[in-house]
């Protein structure tokens, strides 16, 4: 089968699970001996601004095409300029580009950068597309619509997308995504946050909408990414969680299942079990609020169960934290094995409506025990036991829980793979 895919970029460029899951995908499907192409945006132009398609290097074998001057990529804090979101494309770049490839189907991955004359394009050459509910890019300007300590999945409208676009750069310093050095501007200002123990996350400022609420009209925008969502045969919904929140904000009934995801790193592994006194309780992910961070932190220097040892991974430690929080810091990929020898439990208390969450198919790779959010997508995983509304109810979930029943059971990229290729099929097929 002949496949491009449409993704954001690759690593270092582009970081987290879309870009994860996109290239672990492509990398087994080349290895099942299908033929993989993919389209991604690169730089911007400063002399030619017309839209144009490149021929890349091979990323170990998979077959690269570069969007040079793609639409701009709002990967934080919102929109501020619709119109610079809209900007056509010439049809024509789009439809030499797809006719001479002549996939059998396209899978699309986000809709940031990716003008609405390629689904045009596709559609009018007959090219299934297949869009994979990576984030709510498209239904929201921000792709986890939520800002604030809010959701707004269930009030989507000009005065919500106002909100959460209320800190959104300028399109001249989203550009600065696409500079090929850009990288090494991110590292910088990562590590200067960290020294300075500041939190930039717009999910975690508080509105003051008395001084900063701009009244910018974004009913054309939100109609055009309808249009473009229209153009899609067929969903892929990595959970029901992100089926639910598309079925609610589209403006019509969209085809497609539910199919969990996984990725190349998760694979069956034995360890240890804990032979301490104390139940080790871990949160790992960054120090926002929207992935529930600050009500773990809550939750444990209020818990008064002294059977309970509470750790945090992936974030530079924080003065202000008591004791009992044992903080771990950043960590690379070569010390996963030792971070799960030290954990029992893991609670991933995201408060917006993850799509999925790679955290809780990775722990349970490990063999261990995981709670979750209502709103974690891969909550599909688990059984409702292991599920929560409140942190607070974490303590008398874990005394219910027989550890050592603990079964090990993920799915892993070759068969996940041959799941999405089944789907392709049945969206060919019609």
């Amino acid at each position: 089968m002949k496949i491009l895919h449409y993704t954001i970029g690759f690593a270092p460029e582009r970081t987290g699970g879309l870009v994860t899951y996109a290239k672990d995908l492509m990398l087994e499907q080349i290895h099942q001996n299908h033929e993989v192409f993919t389209l991604y945006p690169t730089t911007i132009s400063s002399l030619n601004k017309k839209v144009k398609i490149k021929k890349g290097e091979d990323r170990e074998g998979i077959k690269t095409y570069q969007l040079i001057n793609s639409l701009p990529l709002p990967f934080i804090r919102g929109i501020r300029q619709p119109s610079d979101f809209m900007v056509k494309a010439d049809e024509s770049v789009y439809k030499v580009f797809l006719k001479d490839l002549s996939p059998d189907v396209v899978h699309v991955h986000s809709l940031m950068g990716l003008h609405k004359e390629f689904f045009k394009m596709a559609r009018q050459l007959g090219i299934k597309v297949v869009f994979t509910s990576h984030d709510y890019f498209g239904l929201s300007p921000v792709p986890e619509f939520y800002f604030g300590g809010h959701s707004y999945d269930m009030e989507n409208t000009n005065e919500t997308w106002n909100i959460m676009s209320s800190l959104a750069l300028p399109t001249k310093s989203l550009r600065l995504f696409q500079l090929p050095f850009f990288p090494l501007i991110r590292n910088f200002k990562n590590k200067i946050s960290r020294l300075r123990n500041q939190d930039h996350s717009h999910n975690d400022k508080q509105l003051d909408f008395g001084e900063k609420l701009v009244n910018v009209n974004y009913n054309e925008l939100r109609t055009y990414y309808q249009s473009i969502f229209k153009m899609i045969d067929s969903f892929h919904f990595n959970s029901h969680i992100a089926q639910q929140v598309y079925k609610n904000n589209l403006c019509f009934s969209p085809k497609g299942k539910v199919v969990s995801i996984t990725h190349a790193g998760v694979k069956q592994h034995n360890l240890s079990q804990n032979t301490s006194d104390k139940l080790r309780v871990a949160y790992i992910g960054p120090d926002k609020d929207f992935k529930g961070f600050f009500d773990f932190i809550n939750f444990a220097e209020n818990c008064t169960d002294d059977k309970l040892e509470f750790h945090t991974y992936g974030y530079p430690p924080r003065d202000e934290l008591s004791d009992k929080i044992q903080q771990h810091g950043r960590f690379s990929y070569m010390q996963v094995d030792d971070v799960y020898k030290n954990i029992d439990a893991i609670v991933v208390p995201s408060k917006w409506k993850e799509t999925f969450g790679f955290i809780v198919i990775e722990a349970i790779s490990y063999g261990k025990m995981v709670f979750t959010s209502e709103t974690v997508g891969s909550k599909d995983l688990l059984p409702k036991n292991q599920v929560f509304t409140d942190l607070s109810e974490i303590s008398m979930l874990l005394k219910d829980i027989d550890f050592s029943q603990t079964k090990v059971n993920v799915k892993k990229i070759d068969e996940h793979t041959k799941e999405m290729i089944e789907f392709y099929k049945e969206v060919v097929k019609g």
